[in-house]
């Protein structure tokens, strides 16, 4: 989560018993050491919980891992931006992101 959007809770943070080293997408590192525990997140009227850790950035409001992701069998779409949460045999939670392009100061890339 980033630090302006934890700015706003009305929570208290738990201090993680041991800081993780976060690498980010361009090559700088985190160190986190704070987690706002039981959060709320709410996914196209899809209620979850999660623990949030506070990450010193302020382009991505929050983050949802693998395991998050795998826990709630999602299905990625990377072309048509959208994600499937599979709830139940019967029950899907559908997201679609917007549409057009990126500016062209994004960079993406992956490290070997």
């Amino acid at each position: 989560m980033c630090l302006p959007i934890a700015v706003g809770f009305d929570m208290m943070f738990d201090s993680m018993p041991m800081p993780i080293d976060v690498s980010t997408p361009v090559g700088e590192s985190l160190v986190v050491d704070r987690v706002y525990r039981s959060c709320v997140v709410s996914l196209a009227g899809y209620d979850s919980w999660v623990d949030l850790i506070i990450l010193g950035m302020v382009d991505i409001d929050i983050i949802l891992g693998r395991d998050w992701l795998s826990s709630h069998h999602a299905i990625l779409d990377c072309y048509a931006k959208i994600v499937t949460l599979v709830i139940s045999c019967v029950w899907r939670v559908e997201w679609t992101g917007a549409s057009g392009s990126y500016p062209s100061k994004v960079i993406s890339y992956i490290r070997a």
